[in-house]
């Protein structure tokens, strides 16, 4: 179908950009992620950077996260507004959803296409520095200052589970 033709086409797209001669006849595939973050960066926005499907999100120093078309990062679809410090780390979620974490010691989902604030995540004492999603779970894993590892449920929102630092 159109559809899937299109898919696989920004597919192709996001995973490869060229094809390369390993020592082998068969071409090899080449990542586009660093391109990805070196063409953000160039537009001045890219602490972390996430891509999905034509789309990618970057954060920085400021309180924004931006949602980019990609190869092209200076065409903006939205900004996702509402962290009062910077945003450390974005990760998407499915489809469109995707949740940043930062300074104000919040998670927050969005709605990618749209900047809709959808859902917050607060717990952690100190700022949080990453997060990572399970779609098999619908797990969401935050690590703070604060020296916790928050285990979230996405679709309750409610912390599942607070792991202290070892040491």
């Amino acid at each position: 179908s159109l559809r899937r033709q299109r898919q696989m086409c920004i597919r192709d797209r996001l995973c490869a950009c060229r094809t390369a001669r390993g020592s082998g006849a068969e071409p090899r595939r080449v990542p586009l992620l660093l391109q990805v973050m070196a063409a953000c960066q160039l537009e001045g926005h890219g602490a972390a950077v996430q891509q999905l499907l034509g789309l990618v999100a970057t954060a920085d120093r400021n309180e924004k996260v931006r949602i980019s078309q990609f190869p092209r990062c200076e065409e903006i679809e939205s900004f996702c507004l509402g962290h009062t410090d910077f945003v450390s780390d974005v990760q998407f979620l499915s489809g469109t959803r995707l949740v940043s974490c930062g300074g104000d010691g919040y998670l927050r989902v969005w709605d990618a296409a749209t900047g809709s604030g959808l859902v917050e995540f607060k717990g952690h004492t100190n700022f949080v520095f990453s997060c990572a999603f399970s779609p098999q779970s619908n797990l969401l894993a935050s690590g703070s200052f604060d020296e916790t590892v928050k285990l979230w449920d996405v679709r309750s929102g409610d912390c599942v589970s607070t792991l202290p630092a070892h040491s």
